[in-house]
């Protein structure tokens, strides 16, 4: 893989979009202070394949991808690969929310058709693989795992010599799979398996050899003598066995004979007649000779039933026969009841004529009293309103009184108008000096912006006052981490002189371990050339001296490799933590420069950076002091002018209330002149009507003086009047009391009369009404009753249906108990039948292991036998017709005969047992001892089978044994 092009937009310290070309580069080096972005470019191009970095110790995590402050960030590379270019590119953004996540988004992996092309919009492209399968994709591309390729090609910063401090085992497995040296592990397994089948052929060899030590002629003589007898003993072996096999044979023969008359004698025994099959034919036919007379009632029933339902439904219907009789009373009823609701309607009709004569009288009486009621309430009602006129009047000219208040209006007219005059001249003077208050506050800067910055000044202040106090302490880390790259420097010389010299004695300890099979003048068995001399065989010595050297130097190397990336990592994070700072600290010089006002400083004019020092700090530190005093004292001077501005204000303030006072307290006396005017205006305008004098209007206590003078006088003349009209007023109300009493009276009476009317008008209506009823319901009934027949033949008729309906209840209820009595019948020889397959089942499997000693068939039994007798000597033969007791008996009987038979047979095969046993031993004790007088051990077991193998066994090896 080949790297051409790296952009980075948002990717860790990379906030804008950044390029890093390799075009036409065989070697390049990242040269920049630490915090520079060096391993972010690295980072972001292991990112771009693998989507994780090694260095953020988890291989799923993505945060850190993301540069501060910013929600999405994109890595591009282009790279070339098994003679194609590609370009992957991985997008990763940050979710909102309380809980902000951040993930990998819109990954894919093109092959770009030009392979010169850098892999912009214009370009065409093969799609690859996309979102999860890229990484995948990747590894079969560059052949590497992120974890080999972090290992072996991008080593993370401090962990550069993490693959020479790999464990040895480890080590090893990646140098042979990267360089592909598995053909020398197998041909190491080939070579040693080679090896051991040799020296295991070498073995057996000698072991062979040894044997021979004792070949004389004398002996070779003895064995030829032994092989010839040996050969005689086979010829003679092998014409014995077939003999010996009929021996054993027939003895085999024998033996099963007599374990199966011993079995079929054991089930013949078994043969047994089960109780209660004696009855059981018998209640079978009990039963089924129940359910047939059973079903012969229930017939009978059905039949008596049809016939009496039949019976009942051409019948005349109940119904009609009871609505004819129904109808016919009724007529009757009605036709004696006209005559009484005739008379009563008569009776009413006239009662209803007299009520309305007496209403019209009763009405007349009404209306004359009416009359002379309303006569006489208008003359008490025109007394009774000139009275209260008159009682008016004196009532006004009674309540005539001048307000209490009336002498001290002048007094206070006066005092007000003082006061009003005070207030506006202290009004004049607030208003002048608040103007002059307020212009000066308008010529002071504003407050705001000036205490953003001092704000922003003491922010910028304790920043840089931090940075100062910490260069000194990140300066000596700088220095420590340097020493520690050299100390580790020298410790991984050390580990690469350690493994050279391992390598040398591992080639050497190789050499000793192919030592056993090399051979000089042979071929070695790995690189085919001969071997001149062996290797030495103190090698062994120098590998382990080798090995502890390596393993020390690694432990030196790992300690100060771990030392080194503590280091480095606090130098990460110092340079971090001042590029952090720098970033806020320019902000706020940037801001705080922009505020107008002396004094002016060139140290605020510089952008802060990074790599400022301790001494540009503080001179940073002392610009900010003073930039910061000088805002707080105009702040200060300001917040001065504002208090004399609202101290002004709130004088200005006052004065405004006091003449708002003022004016509210003249305000109030001029309303109580106007009050005063307005109460003898409205005391005097009711009066005019009475003859009150003219006032002026102007002089309102004159003006009250002589209206209450006018008063006085008038009011006698008031009281003489108002008492004869009272009792004129008097005398007309009791006339129109009487005179009301009376319409009460009459218009009673009409009432109770037009009640009477109405209720005789509804009783004629209702008689009418019954009347007119009756008389119809007679013509209904008379229409429906012609041609009905008479009462007597429908009471006969009913008469009938009542006996029908009566025998077909009784016909139900007989066929309700025939058909329970027909399923308990017919469930009954259900159960006996049962039993009877039950038992015939039973039967069947007693037959059933006898059939092959020839037990009889049992086809099935109804309890009539159709066959005949057997023969002497034959079996029985159960046909259809027999019953379960003759099967069972004929069965027991059969077994009986021939458990006697099984007992004669079984006696004559054990004595053939007992022969053909004497003479297989005896057949076999001849052969054996053939055997044996050569001496030639036979095995426990069965001889036809041992001998033939030992006789072979001692033709192989024809040395004599002691016999057994």
């Amino acid at each position: 893989m080949r790297p051409v092009l790296l952009e980075m937009t948002g990717f860790a310290s990379f906030r804008e979009k950044t390029e890093v070309s390799f075009e036409d580069t065989d070697y390049f080096a990242l040269v920049g202070p630490t915090g520079a972005g060096k391993s972010t470019v690295i980072d972001a191009l292991t990112f771009a394949l693998y989507g994780s970095v090694a260095r953020w110790d988890h291989e799923g995590l993505v945060a850190p991808a993301l540069a501060p402050t910013v929600n999405r960030a994109t890595v591009r590379l282009v790279f070339d690969a098994g003679g194609a270019r590609y370009h992957v590119v991985r997008e990763v953004r940050r979710s909102g929310g309380k809980k902000p996540t951040v993930s990998v988004k819109n990954v894919r992996l093109e092959r770009l058709i030009d392979p010169a092309a850098l892999g912009g919009p214009e370009d065409d492209a093969d799609a690859v693989a996309a979102d999860s399968e890229v990484t995948p994709a990747v590894e079969r591309l560059l052949g590497l795992t992120f974890k080999h390729f972090c290992t072996c090609v991008a080593l993370p910063q401090g962990d550069f010599a993490e693959f020479l401090h790999a464990k040895a085992a480890d080590r090893q497995k990646i140098l042979i799979k990267l360089l592909g040296l598995e053909v020398y592990e197998r041909i190491g397994r080939r070579a040693g398996v080679t090896a051991e089948q040799q020296k295991q052929r070498a073995a057996v060899l000698t072991e062979q050899l040894g044997s021979y030590a004792d070949a004389t002629e004398e002996a070779v003589a003895e064995l030829a003598a032994r092989m010839t007898a040996l050969t005689e003993l086979d010829a003679r072996v092998t014409a014995a066995l077939p003999g010996l096999n009929d021996a054993t044979r027939a003895h085999d023969e024998a033996r099963q004979r007599v374990v199966a008359l011993t079995t079929e004698l054991k089930v013949l025994d078994a043969v047994e007649r089960p109780d209660g099959v004696e009855d059981l034919e018998t209640r079978r036919r009990d039963a089924a000779d129940a359910a047939t007379a059973a079903r012969g009632a229930l017939e009978s029933a059905e039949t008596a039933d049809e016939a009496a339902r039949a019976a009942l439904a051409a019948a005349p219907a109940r119904s009609e026969l009871e609505r004819i009789r129904a109808d016919r009373t009724e007529l009757e009823a009605t036709e004696t009841a006209l005559p009484r609701l005739e008379e009563a309607a008569k009776t009413a009709l006239q009662s209803k004529d007299a009520a309305a004569v007496a209403v019209t009288e009763a009405l007349a009486v009404v209306e004359a009293a009416r009359k002379n009621r309303d006569s006489t309430a208008r003359a008490a009602e025109d007394t009774a309103a000139e009275a209260a006129r008159a009682r008016q009047d004196r009532d006004r000219l009674t309540g005539l009184r001048p307000p209490a208040d009336l002498g001290d209006l002048s007094a206070d007219s006066a005092r007000v108008a003082k006061r009003t005059a005070a207030a506006a001249a202290r009004l004049s003077s607030a208003e002048a000096a608040d103007a002059e208050a307020r212009a000066a506050l308008a010529a002071q800067p504003d407050v705001a912006p000036l205490a953003a910055a001092r704000s922003d000044a003491r922010t910028l202040y304790a920043v840089c006052e931090a940075q100062r106090k910490a260069a000194p302490e990140q300066a000596a880390r700088r220095r420590e981490l340097e020493t520690a790259r050299s100390a580790f420097a020298r410790a991984d010389a050390e580990v690469t002189a350690a493994k050279t010299a391992v390598t040398e004695a591992e080639r050497a300890g190789q050499a000793l371990s192919l030592r056993a099979g090399l051979a000089v003048g042979h071929a070695c068995p790995v690189c085919e050339q001969e071997v001149t001399a062996l290797p030495d065989a103190g090698g062994h010595a120098h590998l382990a001296e080798a090995r502890e050297r390596l393993e020390r130097a690694e432990g030196e190397r790992a300690t100060a490799e771990a030392v080194v990336r503590k280091l480095e990592r606090a130098a990460d994070r110092d340079a971090d933590s001042a590029a952090s700072a720098a970033a806020q600290a320019e902000e706020l010089r940037a801001v705080l420069a922009e505020v107008a006002g002396p004094p002016e400083s060139a140290v605020l004019l510089r952008p802060v950076e990074a790599a400022f020092s301790e001494q540009d700090y503080a001179d940073l530190v002392a610009a900010v002091r003073e930039r910061g005093e000088w805002l707080s004292k105009t702040i200060d001077g300001r917040a001065r002018v504002a208090e004399t501005a609202s101290a002004a204000d709130q004088e200005l303030a006052a004065a405004r209330a006091e003449r708002a006072a003022a004016q509210h307290e003249a305000d109030a006396v001029e309303k109580s002149f106007a009050a005063a005017r307005e109460a003898l205006r409205a005391a005097r305008d009711p009066l005019v009507e009475l003859g009150a004098p003219a006032i002026d209007g102007d002089d309102v206590p004159s003006g009250w003086q002589r209206l209450t003078a006018w008063a006085a006088s008038a009011l006698a003349d008031r009281r003489t009047t108002l008492a004869a009209l009272e009792a004129a007023a008097e005398a007309a109300g009791k006339e129109a009391v009487v005179a009301a009493d009376d319409l009460a009276a009459a218009e009673r009476n009409a009432e109770e009369w037009r009640k009477r009317a109405v209720d005789a008008g509804l009783a004629e209506q209702a008689a009418a009404t019954e009347l007119a009823t009756a008389r119809r319901r007679r013509g209904e009934l008379a229409a429906a009753l012609a041609g009905a027949p008479s009462a007597a033949v429908v009471t006969e008729e009913l008469a009938k249906v009542a006996s029908l309906e009566e025998a077909a209840k009784r016909a139900d209820a007989d066929l309700r108990t025939a058909r329970v009595a027909a399923k308990r019948a017919t469930e009954a020889q259900a159960g006996i039948g049962a039993q009877v397959d039950a038992e015939r089942q039973r039967l069947s499997r007693a037959r059933d292991p006898l059939v092959g000693l020839g037990a009889p068939p049992i086809d099935g039994f109804s309890g009539v036998r159709v066959a005949e007798p057997p023969a002497q000597g034959e079996a029985p033969v159960v046909t259809d017709g027999e019953s379960l007791l003759e099967a069972w008996t004929a069965l027991t009987d059969w077994a009986a005969g021939q458990a006697k038979a099984h007992r004669e047979l079984l006696a004559v095969a054990k004595t053939a047992e007992g022969e053909a046993a004497e003479a297989l031993q005896a057949a076999e004790r001849a052969v054996a001892g053939d055997v044996t007088a050569l001496g030639v051990a036979v095995p426990d077991g069965p001889v036809r089978d041992r001998v033939p193998v030992a006789v072979a066994a001692a033709r192989r090896a024809p040395k004599p044994t002691t016999p057994t």
